[in-house]
Parts: structure tokens; sequence; C-alpha cells
């Protein structure tokens, strides 16, 4: 029994969260249902493996889709993607533009250039970029397979 959980009947809720850099083993997994950054299948392959495991983390888990700048003039098509990705049962998911500064990282975001700074020695002004650093160097987040219209309608 859940002590604090009234909302949720009285139970714990699983959070699939992106491992950062604290312990050896967040280099060896992926939390969750989600594929190792540059295994990713196409995109349709992808939301249709995943898909089925989102029903097991009812407070979240999702993959990000990092998408090519030519989407910003096809909207539509992003929705419908998102639209099949609930349609599929999807409870979240995340998409961002692979040529912009902030990414998410996992349940925050960060800016590269800061990471860029971390890296070189500088001082930065949020933790998220220490975290956002460790992550990338365990997961290599900051490589997402670039979703566009060459891999976007392969099954």
């Amino acid at each position: 029994i859940g002590v604090y959980a009234e909302r949720t009947d009285n139970h714990y809720l699983l959070h699939a969260q992106v491992g950062a850099s604290i312990d050896p083993e967040d280099k060896l997994n992926t939390p969750a249902h989600r594929v190792k950054v540059g295994q990713e299948p196409t995109l349709l392959a992808h939301l249709k493996q995943s898909a089925p495991y989102h029903q097991y983390f009812p407070s979240g888990t999702g993959d990000l889709f990092a998408f090519d700048q030519t989407y910003v003039d096809h909207l539509d098509a992003v929705v419908d993607i998102i639209d099949g990705a609930f349609a599929l049962n999807y409870r979240y998911i995340t998409t961002y533009l692979k040529n912009t500064d902030l990414i998410r990282v996992t349940g925050y975001l960060v800016k590269k250039s800061e990471v860029e700074r971390f890296r070189q020695g500088e001082a930065v002004l949020r933790d998220t970029t220490w975290f956002g650093a460790g992550t990338d160097d365990c997961a290599q987040v900051f490589d997402r397979q670039l979703r566009d219209q060459g891999n976007v309608n392969a099954a």
C-alpha cells in the first residue's frame, strides 16, 4: 500500500527515467522500454515496439524523437505521428528539432551549449547541465537518431 498515494488508490506508480552518471550501471542499461541511442529502428517500427510498454508506466515514460528542421513547415505531419502514437496506446511522446540548443534529456531540459561550457571547465548556472553532461556521457542522448523524411514512412 502506498503511503500518501491517495490519488492513485494507495498504489505507487512506476516512472521510467533516463539514468544519469550516478552509477556505473547507467552506462549499460536503458530504462523501461527505451531503445538505446544509436540503435533506434525506423520511426514506425520504434513506435510499434515501444507502445505496448506504456501501460506499465502510468506516471510517465517516453522516447524522445529528434526531427529535421523541415518539419517546421510540415507540422501536420508531426501531429499525424503523435496521433498515430496515441492510437497505439502511447501515453506520452516528446519531439524536438535536432538542430536546437535546448534539448529534453529526460525529465529536464538542457542547453547543449551549456554542457559544452561545462566540459571546457567553465562555470554554468544549472545542475541540469551537469546531469545532462553525465547522461550524454553514458547514453549519448545528444546523438539520438534524426527522424527525417527518409525514415518516417519505413516499416
